[in-house]
């Protein structure tokens, strides 16, 4: 089962509007991505974790770092909308650059397949390098552009 997700990048003034009082003027996107099936697969591969981990960069990489609304708060992956400050998608940008994928996904195989059986190792290794690379240039994008985030999944 995969997990839609897309990550649009709005001026930090917008994004900032939204957290505190749910709601903004300047929704002008800067950039966007979309990851249309492996969200989950993904947070896997870089936490091990298949739920929201607060306070962690990879995790808030995938998911997002506040909550705006979701169908159920208590599932992270549930349909849900999630912004991240500026300030914070910097940190992130920083920690997919420190980050050694091949590594993580080592250290996480058994969730790794424990999730997909449809590909191989060597699929599934390819499909998170590849969905890794697309998430990193589209934070670096952001955070070259001081942008906030949001991330709505589905």
């Amino acid at each position: 089962m995969g997990i839609i997700a897309n990550y649009t990048a709005y001026p930090a003034d917008y994004i900032d509007a939204v957290i505190h009082d749910g709601d903004g003027e300047n929704d002008t996107e800067l950039a966007e991505y979309g990851l249309e099936k492996d969200s989950l697969l993904l947070h896997l591969a870089l936490t091990g974790a298949d739920d929201f981990i607060g306070g962690n960069p990879l995790s808030e990489a995938v998911i997002g770092s506040v909550l705006l609304g979701a169908d159920d708060e208590d599932d992270a992956f549930d349909a849900s909308i999630f912004a991240t400050p500026a300030a914070r998608v910097a940190e992130i940008a920083a920690a997919l650059d420190r980050a050694d994928i091949n590594a993580l996904i080592t250290q996480h195989a058994a969730a790794l397949q424990g999730y997909d059986r449809q590909d191989d190792t060597a699929g599934l290794r390819a499909r998170c390098q590849a969905c890794f690379a697309e998430l990193r240039a589209f934070y670096r994008q952001a955070a070259a552009l001081g942008a906030g985030v949001m991330v709505s999944r589905m």
